[in-house]
């Protein structure tokens, strides 16, 4: 077997399929609910070619946060050529992340001159279940994009660098462009360029010898950063004072050691993972993170002059990728009191990591070679059942993944917490017509988080769907900060109260007599805005019951509201003689009336 291993075209052949068989299950699976619908399917830029350059000039989501554009024109093309099957677009994620492992086979094999163990590397890379987020969202196409020409930019370095090539260096720039326009954290291209170069050759170069080749790297960097400040996609979410960003640090280094673990032992993955805030350094866990890392810091320095070149370079970079979303200045938070953490975060990173975990393996076969504790056999049957055991999970994580429900789900049953998921998922029963249970989502995502517009205005949305409109209209008027959602909150608002006009009307139909109707009808076209209707139908209301307490409590209101305060005083007054009027309106009358009779008096 190893020897087939050895030819290139065997091995690569290999690794492609085994990636297409363990990732093909997410192929059944629908558009998502939470990235896709706003980047795909409600997204009107990418159906109409005459929109690219908006598309060059916008960015990825409303936030000015993220630009994406080469993501976009790859939806854009997916769209034109196959329409909204979303088959087409999971396969093009499979496309690339299985281009991504090929890559990994051919960069191993540069920096340790060994085929088996670049195979081991690029098909570990290919199977591991940990990038079942990036590859089954398709949104994650971003982190794919990137990544492909990321290590399309440093194969082509590296083989810059042993074959003294100048075509190999100007493809390397060329191709370091696109990773940028795919996603940010390419930004970390020159960095890891530089420790590449600086650590495999500082025995043969000088400084500038090593410095000068990866400087370009840098200019093109910040033409990108120059680009973004002049389209105005600069927004960043900043702590708000410097113990935030230590405890924000903290926490994603508590992160970070579950995203080696999961490297290691994957078994609790989970959509969109997120962790809880440290709120104190006195913390004994934060304390215990720190110490962690302070001996895990002092052991990767005393041991480095005993370690391979390669080796070395493989931690720094492993760690260097986890700069763009360490938390420390700029947070990447998902709710209040929680940072992200999400498993798409190791894509990059996992490629110095499965390189690690192959050269452990080797070694330690070596080792087992000369000390025999067990036989080669026995040894290279474990392999294979770990490389099995990482492929049966990923079929696992992708047959989840094929089902939005119930990957969801899964998500909650490890961290109920998650508001994001959980919005989601009442979002995908609301679409499944399950209402209750989107009602019910709903409202355990506004108890975590009371300010989430996008949970409130969902609850507003499923009652309605339930039969309850006034019950919904009540959760619309209750958003006070509706985000990014304002659109969507006017357009629900005004659907649902269309809906009451008319069921009002038809009520007076049947009825003109209702008194009851008549208020209701004209409080449904004062939050329209109608005053002039609203007074209309007050006035209706009360020759059919002169002494209707909401009815007077709104039209002094309204009244008020005008500038017309006598007339509201007299409207007040006449809701305090009834004695029927429930408290609360009371209350807030005779507050109204303090209020009016002082305005006078500084009047006067």
């Amino acid at each position: 077997m190893m020897s087939f291993i050895k030819k290139p075209v065997f091995a690569i052949f290999v690794i492609v399929a085994l990636v297409f068989f363990s990732c093909s299950f997410m192929l059944q699976g629908s558009f998502k609910t939470m990235d896709d619908e706003i980047s795909i399917v409600d997204n009107d830029l990418i159906k109409d070619w005459r929109r690219a350059k908006e598309i060059f000039s916008s960015s990825f989501f409303s936030q000015n946060s993220y630009y994406r554009p080469l993501v976009s024109m790859s939806f854009m093309a997916e769209y034109h050529l196959f329409g909204l099957n979303p088959v087409f677009y999971y396969l093009t994620n499979i496309f690339v992340h299985a281009g991504i492992a090929v890559l990994l086979y051919v960069l191993a094999g540069l920096l340790f001159n060994d085929k088996t163990l670049a195979f081991g590397a690029g098909l570990l890379f290919g199977i591991h279940p940990v990038h079942w987020e990036a590859v089954s969202n398709i949104p994650g196409r971003a982190i794919l994009l990137c990544a492909f020409f990321y290590l399309l930019a440093f194969t082509l370095f590296c083989f810059y660098v042993s074959k003294k090539s100048r075509a190999h260096y100007a493809f390397a720039l060329a191709a370091f462009v696109p990773a940028l326009f795919c996603k940010e954290s390419a930004g970390m291209l020159p960095v890891t360029l530089l420790c590449y170069h600086f650590i495999m050759c500082h025995k043969q170069k000088t400084t500038k010898e090593i410095v000068l080749p990866v400087l370009p790297f840098f200019g093109l960097a910040s033409v990108y950063v120059l680009l973004r400040r002049a389209l105005g996609i600069t927004h960043l979410y900043y702590w708000r004072n410097i113990n935030e960003a230590v405890l924000g640090f903290v926490t994603f280094l508590r992160s970070l050691l579950t995203h080696m673990r999961l490297m290691v032992l994957p078994l609790d993955l989970q959509f969109d993972r997120s962790r809880r805030l440290f709120t104190a350094l006195s913390d004994p866990q934060a304390l215990a993170i720190l110490l962690i890392f302070i001996l895990l810091a002092i052991v990767i320095f005393i041991t480095r002059k005993r370690r391979k070149a390669v080796t070395s370079f493989l931690i720094i970079w492993f760690f260097i990728e986890f700069i763009p979303v360490s938390q420390f200045l700029v947070t990447i938070g998902v709710q209040p009191g929680f940072i992200s953490a999400a498993e798409h975060f190791l894509y990059v990173p996992a490629v110095a990591a499965v390189m690690l975990l192959c050269l452990a393996v080797k070694t330690l076969y070596e080792k087992n070679l000369h000390r025999r504790f067990v036989s080669p056999a026995v040894f290279k049957i474990g392999v294979t059942g770990l490389l099995l055991f990482y492929m049966l999970t990923n079929i696992q994580v992708n047959i989840y993944a094929s089902n939005e429900v119930a990957m969801f789900e899964r998500t909650l049953a490890i961290n109920p917490h998650n508001v994001r998921v959980r919005t989601s998922l009442a979002h995908s029963y609301a679409k499944l017509n399950r209402f209750g249970l989107a009602e019910h989502h709903y409202r355990k995502a506004v108890e975590s988080a009371p300010y989430d517009a996008r949970s409130r205005i969902g609850l507003g949305k499923a009652l309605c769907d339930l039969g309850k409109p006034r019950d919904g209209l009540a959760v619309y008027d209750s958003i006070t900060d509706p985000q990014d959602f304002k659109d969507l909150l006017a357009k629900n608002k005004a659907a649902v109260k269309k809906y009451l006009r008319s069921e009002y009307q038809n009520t007076l139909n049947i009825d003109p007599g209702d008194a009851d109707a008549h208020y209701r009808l004209s409080a449904v076209l004062s939050r329209m805005g109608d005053m002039e209707g609203a007074v209309e139908y007050l006035n209706k209301t009360f020759e059919l019951e002169a002494d209707h307490p909401d009815a007077l409590f709104t039209m002094a209101s309204i009244l008020e509201l005008r500038g017309q305060n006598e007339q509201a005083l007299l409207f007040y007054e006449r809701l305090l003689a009834v004695e029927e009027s429930q408290g609360y309106l009371k209350k807030e009358a005779e507050k109204r009336i303090k209020r009016i009779l002082s305005t006078r008096m500084n009047t006067d």
